[in-house]
């Protein structure tokens, strides 16, 4: 969910990375079950989003942002009956780098 990827006809790979919306931070917050691990703060959030994004133009990768639909993460994890949390989208995020290496 935070991040897919795909080679562009340049040779760079673009990312989609997930993206949070100011206005529903807050919502956001309410919505995923493990609120104690993540930023109190959109402003910290933010901070972190950007130094990954910086980190990976420094690494050639392309990326986009990806604005988060609070009800369709919802619902996407009721689904497919997964917690609505950090580590699924870390994980993803992280092998999705190693594969295209």
């Amino acid at each position: 969910l935070c991040a897919a990827c795909w080679p562009r006809t340049n040779n760079m790979i673009e990312i989609n990375i997930a993206y949070y919306e100011k206005k529903e931070w807050k919502r956001f917050l309410q919505s995923i079950d493990d609120k104690d691990s993540m930023h109190a703060t959109w402003k910290e959030w933010h901070n972190a989003y950007q130094k990954i994004k910086e980190e990976l133009i420094s690494q050639d990768y392309v990326g986009n942002d990806f604005v988060v639909n609070i009800d369709e993460l919802k619902n996407y994890c009721k689904i497919k009956r997964i917690k609505n949390d950090g580590k699924l989208a870390k994980w993803y995020y992280k092998n999705e780098i190693i594969f295209q290496n």
